[in-house]
Order: C-alpha cells, then structure tokens, then sequence
C-alpha cells in the first residue's frame, strides 16, 4: 500500500518522535511510505526513518491542499494519514478530487468542530488509548464506529538500561540536564528519581529517560 502522511511540522516533539517511529516498521512491512510536512528541527530525523527526503509544503491551507493532491496523483497514494486536526483540514480537499481515502490520527482528546467535513469523510479516526475512545464515543455518538485504537509505536532497540543514580530532585532541574522533552503539567513536581530510572532513549537528538511512577501512585508521564 502507498501511504501519504501528513504532518504539521518537523519539530522536535511526540507526534515527530511518533511518525519518526511508525514509519520504518510499516516500511518493513512492504509499504510504500510518503510524508509532506513543513521543515524543522527534526527533519533530518524524519528523513532517515522514511528512507528519503519528505515532501515539503506551504503554511497556509489552499496551497498545502494543491501540494498534497500533486503528491497523491505523481505517488499513486492509496491512503492519506493525517496526523493533527489542521492536517485533516489540509488534506481533506485533496483526497475528494482524488477519492483518496482519509484516516486521521487523533494524538490527544480535543475538539473535532473545527474539522467536521473531514471527520465525516475519514474512513477511521485513530486514537492513542482507550481514555480518548471513551471520549469521542460518548462526546460524538456518530463516530463511534470509526474510532480505532492503537498502540504507541516504540522501537526498543532505540533503549537501553539507565544506569542514573538522584536523589529527590526538581524535575524542571532534571530535564534541563538531560535535555529532556515533556509535557509541560509535570515540569514542576518534584519526583524522587533514585532506583526508578528505567531506560533511556538513544536517538542522538532526543534524550530521553523514561522513569516509573512513584509507588502506589495512579499517575504515570
């Protein structure tokens, strides 16, 4: 199968990490993979997982939608996976000239308003867990039928054992150090990180220790 993603932007952050990951298994896999995203700091990551160099397009959505149509027709694009809301927007034009089917990819629970049309036209909306399942089948009763739940791409080649040894610090203190990326909720609590340091990621742009939650604690980042 010829899949189109579309990303927002090459930027360091999960949903890159997250392309970054998924793209060599499902090209191990026999498929065909295209990407169009507009370029930064983690394009030359991108690049290497999709084999490649990606397809760059403009901001603004009538000049992204021409872009993407031209890849879909010059590709002989089966599938087009777009990655956020906007995405969706974006690609939603092209695949209706076309008659590209549309998947979209829902990274987080937020609001579908603004992009009705094109999550009336996707064939499946695909969600991280089953929290955001139970949200968008409760909050759109319609959608029910297309939500579709994956698991979280991680190649574990990419990690190896952390041999980190803390005391209670700051966490905001520890990812200054490690050059860490998180969600911003979490960088104020103070976590005790001695013997619960885990792993770390070896991707040599994205330091990463992933750290277990503190006994009997329901929270988990």
């Amino acid at each position: 199968m010829r899949i189109l993603f579309v990303h927002r932007n090459a930027r360091l952050s999960g949903l890159t990490t997250y392309v970054r990951s998924l793209l060599p298994a499902l090209r191990a896999r026999g498929h065909q993979c295209e990407l169009v995203v507009r370029p930064g700091t983690g394009s030359a990551g991108l690049a290497a997982a999709l084999g490649k160099r990606p397809w760059w397009h403009p901001p603004p959505a009538g000049w992204a939608a021409r872009k993407i149509e031209k890849i879909i027709r010059r590709e002989g694009i089966d599938l087009v996976n777009a990655q956020t809301r906007r995405c969706a927007v974006h690609a939603l034009p092209a695949c209706r000239r076309t008659g590209t089917p549309l998947v979209m990819t829902l990274h987080s629970i937020t609001d579908l308003s603004g992009c009705k049309e094109a999550v009336e036209y996707a064939r499946a909306l695909v969600v991280m867990n089953e929290n955001a399942r139970h949200y968008y089948a409760d909050r759109y009763p319609g959608l029910a039928d297309k939500l579709r739940l994956t698991r979280l791409p991680v190649e574990l080649s990419r990690f190896r054992p952390a041999g980190i040894r803390h005391n209670t610090v700051k966490l905001s203190d520890f990812i200054r150090r490690q050059s860490m990326i998180i969600h911003p909720h979490i960088i104020d609590q103070a976590v005790p990180i001695a013997s619960r340091c885990v792993c770390v990621c070896t991707y040599p742009d994205i330091p990463l220790v992933v750290i277990n939650p503190a006994p009997n604690s329901r929270g988990t980042f």
